[in-house]
């Protein structure tokens, strides 16, 4: 999401960083980092999945 031009979804994820990664599920956040880290991103869709 482009923080710029979507300022509401950024608010109400508490977005500070980028990039920040929100997964949610079901209408609910269920795992959020912050960072550039590709080995971290994977491990959480390999665990989320």
């Amino acid at each position: 999401v482009d923080v710029d031009e979507c300022e509401d979804i950024a608010t109400e994820y508490n977005i500070n960083a980028m990039p920040t990664f929100v997964f949610v599920k079901s209408s609910k956040k269920i795992e959020e980092f912050s960072g550039a880290n590709v080995d971290k991103l994977k491990n959480t869709i390999l665990k989320l999945k």
